[in-house]
């Protein structure tokens, strides 16, 4: 979002920020490959996708001031989850998004998502689990295979990590535009659902960028919103704002200069998979895992099978590719590389360079001009890739301006938490927190009547200020504590180079085996819990908040260093004794 200058004026205050443990290589080859960053903008045309409203639609929406019980700022999983919760609830809601189709097919991020039980949660409120099951494939169909210049490994499934994972229902992995897709759908079936006063549909106003941002006592929040189609800059007004816009949320950045007291700071931690650059390959359907041997035909990939592509052991730099499963590969692979900044890959900025980098790289791989396309080769190595997030989590989630007439601003999603994906959870923590807020709004009572978009602004409901409060206590809460459980859980999968990268990686490994260890002898004994495991196999229990996953590895963290202590005394107490036994045996 780009946002210009607006004036001040009396009783209101304005805001206008500018574009602001044994091998485990099977399972980090696997984890490496979860992507939960970003938008996707632009790229292919995903199959069935819906096109935004018409740009005549948009301009009657954006004709005048029009009065929204809710806006919502960014249409990804959680913009779109929340808009469909307020909907529930009686709210006019409109959803406010930049691109044209957020749900469409980008090959330069086809980042995939890992849906577990915090995710699905929410999906099932929302009646969409079946949509997600037949878009995806299953924790329990997982099988991944290593392909080395020596051959092709037989595809194995992932281990089992938690004491308790069979117990829960799997994980759903699923591209991000099928995601996006099928909940963009249910937003889009609103407008045609049977006429519902206490349902109304949700406005998709895509194409729009938000421009400006102020408020004041009689209309509340004030959005000036602006259609990529050239037409005039037009105002929303609302009660109840939701910037669900992304990792550089200008809907924060607003907040924080409204509040002007050091509110919605960003923090961020350190991470050593934090600043990791990443770009996506294309590859055809039923890519060839191997060069075409003479009267030999070679395997292709299943789609239903994950693949971490290995460069040759000759290469200068190591550098490996992941494929993660698909239901379907109609549309193709893609291939991920995450890399550090240094690394080679970055230095081809040309599909003839790019192409000869690779074939010495990657030389049982059929990853040239005549697979994958001159075109593709060009694409890829013009283009520049993201790059990983430092953990991050702004300090407040809501915002009850003094003199806006009761109205609030609610953050949710990348907006108020972001993180590189080594743990998986970037969806399902902005699925949580439009669940989150829900479950606040149903708490306190807090329900919209039905009222004319172009209408006269309404009071907001009585107990919605609270309800936002109650939220955005709680979930500044688990924000921080996700943010810092990504720091700790698991940055080494990338086998990115790093300072005593071997040895940090073995204390990591060790610390893992260490922790199991001690939470099975204590759940086998019979033992108080003193003990839990790390917080890689801990995140996987979706029953468990971030914060509560957060005590209970700082709980095992006392414990450890308590005993650590211990046996220190007891090795200096012995240490001293056998000293004295020593002297007393030279002396006598």
């Amino acid at each position: 979002f780009d946002c210009h200058s607006s004036a001040s004026a009396l009783q209101r205050r304005a805001f206008s920020p500018r574009a602001l443990a044994g091998d485990p290589s099977v399972m980090a080859s696997a984890l490496l490959l979860v992507f939960t960053l970003g938008s996707s903008n632009g790229g292919s045309r995903l199959l069935g996708a819906r096109d935004g409203p018409p740009r005549s639609a948009l301009r009657s929406a954006l004709s005048g001031a029009s009065h929204y019980d809710a806006i919502v700022v960014g249409a990804g999983p959680t913009g779109l989850a929340a808009a469909l919760e307020l909907r529930a609830r009686g709210a006019r809601v409109a959803v406010l998004e930049r691109s044209t189709r957020p749900g469409a097919f980008d090959a330069e991020r086809a980042f995939m998502y890992n849906v577990d039980g915090r995710g699905q949660a929410e999906l099932g409120a929302l009646g969409l689990l079946p949509a997600l099951f037949g878009a995806s494939i299953s924790q329990e169909e997982f099988r991944i295979s290593i392909v080395k210049t020596d051959g092709i490994s037989p595809p194995v499934a992932l281990p089992t990590v938690d004491m308790e994972q069979r117990k829960r229902t799997p994980a759903q992995w699923i591209q991000r535009s099928d995601l996006v897709e099928l909940m963009d759908a249910a937003v889009d079936a609103t407008s045609s659902a049977p006429s519902d006063s206490a349902h109304p549909p949700i406005a998709r106003l895509y194409s729009c960028a938000l421009t400006g941002l102020s408020v004041d006592e009689e209309s509340g929040w004030r959005l000036a919103v602006t259609s990529s189609d050239g037409s005039a800059p037009a105002e929303l007004t609302t009660s109840l704002l939701v910037g669900a816009d992304g990792l550089n949320s200008a809907v924060r950045v607003a907040l924080a200069s409204l509040a002007g007291d050091g509110s919605f700071a960003v923090v961020k931690r350190k991470c050593a998979s934090a600043g990791l650059r990443y770009k996506v390959l294309s590859l055809p359907t039923a890519f060839p895992l191997s060069r075409p041997v003479k009267g030999e035909k070679a395997p292709v990939a299943s789609p239903a099978i994950a693949y971490s592509l290995r460069c040759s052991p000759s290469a200068a730099r190591p550098l490996k590719a992941g494929l993660l499963p698909l239901r379907s590969d109609a549309r193709g692979r893609t291939a991920n590389f995450i890399t550090k900044e240094s690394h080679p890959l970055w230095d081809c900025t040309n599909a003839q360079t790019l192409s000869v980098y690779l074939s010495q790289t990657f030389p049982h791989l059929p990853l040239d001009a005549e697979t994958l396309g001159e075109a593709e080769l060009a694409r890829f190595a013009a283009n520049r890739g993201g790059r990983f997030p430092a953990p991050q989590h702004c300090t407040h989630a809501f915002y009850a301006p003094k003199n806006g007439g009761g109205c609030v601003a609610v953050l949710a999603g990348d907006a108020l938490h972001a993180f590189p994906p080594d743990l998986g959870q970037g969806v399902n923590a902005g699925l949580q927190d439009a669940q989150a807020l829900a479950a606040n709004l149903d708490l306190l009572g807090v329900a919209w009547g039905s009222t004319q978009p172009a209408g006269p602004a309404p009071s907001p409901p009585p107990k919605l200020v609270a309800a936002a409060a109650a939220y955005g206590t709680a979930r500044a809460v688990e924000a921080a504590a996700i943010t810092r459980l990504v720091a700790l859980g698991y940055p080494f999968q990338y086998g990115q180079e790093l300072p005593f990268g071997k040895l940090r990686q073995a204390f990591w490994a060790a610390n893992v085996v260490v922790r199991l260890a001690l939470a099975k002898a204590c759940q086998k004994l019979g033992l108080p819990q003193l003990f839990h495991p790390q917080i890689f196999m801990q995140i996987q229990n979706p029953d468990l908040a971030y914060s509560q996953i957060q005590r209970n590895a700082d709980r095992t963290t006392t414990v450890l260093r308590v005993l650590a202590l211990l046996a220190l005394e007891v090795a200096i107490s012995l240490a001293k004794r056998a000293g004295l036994v020593l002297s007393h045996g030279l002396f006598c």
